[in-house]
């Protein structure tokens, strides 16, 4: 006598767990897509205050994502670009391989940043063009920035370190040498024009009210670091 067996029915439990399981698909797919346009927004604000020909590629730390959007606040967002000019009132800097690291950001529009980090390369190229002069050879090492050129037709050459201020930095003569022989730094500081004896920058108005902080001698340029707090960004 062959036997039948009924199906059983999904218990109560069973579709309440896949209930479950279905809710938290919804609310994951939400997230990922709410987390997605908030970081398209930023990256959006932050190109037009910085004045950046592309947007810049930005993460926002954290997850859920959806938790911070009900706090109203972003705790971390980091943003990296490979190339933003910042405008002085000497003018541009060209900073490359540039890296930002924003805290506490608010979801409103627009949003106000209360802290950002900002780190780039000043390369050779860029202090060429701060230095201004003709006939100025440029190469920064770890021990400052090296600048060479002709005195009495003799090769004479500078190691200049850089000072950070509230509202500048000013590359300091430390070292000298003349035809290829260390020499006494003001043997060849006298024979320099004024403006090769101490190069300055004015970093006193720079965009989104941000303070250079350091400025440190790396192969091929400076890194300078930028801070600032209390920022608005641009719609």
């Amino acid at each position: 006598m062959s036997r039948i067996t009924a199906r059983r029915r999904p218990t109560r439990g069973v579709l309440l767990v896949l209930l479950l399981v279905l809710l938290l698909v919804v609310v994951l797919v939400a997230d990922r897509a709410t987390h997605a346009r908030t970081e398209a927004r930023i990256s959006g604000e932050l190109a037009r205050s910085l004045d950046l020909q592309e947007p810049p590629a930005v993460t926002v730390d954290g997850f859920p994502f959806l938790t911070q959007v009900a706090a109203g606040r972003l705790g971390s967002v980091r943003a990296q670009a490979e190339d933003v000019t910042i405008d002085t009132p000497d003018g541009s800097l060209g900073l490359h391989g540039v890296r930002a690291h924003a805290r506490d950001v608010t979801l409103q529009t627009p949003s106000v940043v209360g802290r950002l980090e900002l780190g780039g390369t000043l390369r050779d190229a860029s202090i060429q063009n701060i230095v201004g002069r003709p006939g100025v050879e440029v190469a920064t090492r770890t021990d400052g920035i090296h600048l060479t050129t002709e005195i009495l037709g003799l090769r004479a050459g500078l190691v200049a370190v850089p000072e950070v201020t509230a509202e500048r930095f000013v590359f300091r003569p430390v070292a000298a040498s003349l035809a290829g022989n260390d020499v006494e730094l003001a043997t060849v500081v006298g024979l320099l024009p004024p403006e090769l004896r101490e190069l300055e920058v004015d970093v006193s108005d720079l965009p989104m009210g941000l303070r250079v902080t350091a400025a440190d001698p790396v192969d091929g340029g400076l890194r300078l670091a930028l801070t600032g707090t209390d920022l608005t960004l641009e719609e």
